[in-house]
């Protein structure tokens, strides 16, 4: 994990936007691509950093 990885698991911390599109709003506020976005969650998923990622009802 780097200090990328760091900041956005902080930020879905607080939640992941309800819009059309999601990734990209978040990706927007951490200044990278949404594909960077997109590949750093599912790598972290895939290496068991990030153990649940979806909705918590």
């Amino acid at each position: 994990m780097n200090a990328m990885d760091l900041k956005i698991i902080n930020r879905l911390q607080y939640g992941f936007p309800i819009c059309e599109y999601p990734f990209a709003e978040v990706a927007k506020e951490l200044d990278i691509k949404e594909s960077e976005l997109i590949d750093r969650v599912e790598k972290m998923r895939a290496d068991k950093t990030l153990t649940r990622f979806g909705p918590m009802y």
